[in-house]
């Protein structure tokens, strides 16, 4: 499917060699676990964004995906990119926002604006 995330919640010896390369990948770069994608994601907005500051916020790593192109200034081709929903429980979970945190680099990138009083699109 090209979600690797998956993979984090199996035993390395359950994957076939190319999955276990791409673990292994992973647990060597800079951002190598889902628990280190959502604090980068967390850093990355700090308090501003209103969202932040409810009480109700869920931050959740709902994908590992490779980059699949080139983004300048944020990844490469083969770079991993986790993909961290930030949801507020209401009557159910609603999407706030989605941080795209580059597993090789670190970088994170927003893909929704923020509301006027947030942190601009695209901060580093």
């Amino acid at each position: 499917s090209g979600n690797y995330l998956a993979l984090f919640d199996k035993q390395k010896e359950q994957l076939s060699l190319e999955l276990q390369q791409i673990v292994n990948e992973v647990s060597s770069s800079k951002v190598p676990t889902p628990g280190a994608a959502t604090g980068a994601a967390i850093r990355f907005a700090g308090d501003k964004p209103e969202y932040m500051r409810d009480g109700r916020l869920m931050m959740r790593v709902k994908e590992l995906r490779r980059a699949g192109r080139d983004i300048p200034g944020f990844a490469h081709t083969s770079d991993f990119v986790w993909l961290v929903h930030a949801e507020i429980m209401k009557q159910h979970y609603e999407l706030e926002q989605i941080f795209c945190v580059n597993a090789n680099t670190g970088n994170v990138r927003t893909l929704f604006p923020d509301a006027p009083e947030g942190n601009p699109p695209g901060r580093r």
